[in-house]
């Protein structure tokens, strides 16, 4: 694979992170108009305590609860995905820097032999 290839597919995980970040943005936002549902709705079971009410408020509790794990989780991928694009992009400069050091091994190689050849 080339230092081409790899700074592609660094490109290609760096805008996978920024998608991710963007997803888990919106749970976030989720999570806390959820929150807030979840804190009106206990205001209004402690005033009427019926059942529906009181299911409903624990619904909104579990959903934000879950959105919260799963934001914690997407902040985890997005961390993980960016690292892999550093790695990616590190192992092209890398790869790069070998390229370049075989193209003035093989121009010094060359070079050499039109002195040998010269001096003949």
């Amino acid at each position: 694979m080339d230092s081409v290839q790899l700074e592609r597919f660094a490109d290609e995980a760096a805008a996978e992170a920024r998608a991710l970040m963007s997803q888990v943005q919106s749970m976030e936002r989720l999570a806390a108009g959820a929150a807030k549902l979840s804190t009106a709705t206990s205001q209004v079971v402690g005033a009427s305590a019926s059942g529906v009410d009181v299911r409903l408020q624990g619904n909104l509790t579990g959903f934000s609860t879950a959105l919260g794990r799963a934001t914690s989780s997407g902040h985890d991928a997005v961390a993980r995905t960016q690292a892999l694009a550093r790695r990616l992009r590190a192992l092209a400069r890398e790869e790069a820097d070998r390229e370049r050091e075989a193209e003035a091994l093989e121009w010094c190689n060359a070079l050499a032999g039109d002195v040998a050849d010269a001096a003949r």
